[in-house]
């Protein structure tokens, strides 16, 4: 599996759907804003990381990516790239 195929407007939709409350990227048992619950718990934490890195580059979300929590939210542009 590769970046490629995780689904954008999947998780896009998750991250605008928690607004102002950041969201994760690793899964705990009791992180219900985890992205990683918006795809399958079944892909690979780091697989989901770097799949949110991208959509940082491309200006859809904000949040940091060196490995903490991310905090991430969706940006303006991400709120268009979904509609």
């Amino acid at each position: 599996m590769q970046c490629k195929d995780l689904d954008t407007i999947q998780i896009l939709n998750f991250i605008n759907i928690h607004g102002g409350i950041g969201c994760t990227w690793f899964d705990l048992p009791d992180t219900p804003r985890s992205i990683i619950n918006a795809v399958s718990n079944t892909i690979p934490p780091k697989l989901l990381l770097a799949k949110l890195k991208k959509l940082r580059k491309q200006g859809l979300i904000v949040g940091c990516c060196c490995g903490c929590r991310g905090d991430f939210h969706i940006t303006s542009k991400g709120t268009e790239y979904i509609k």
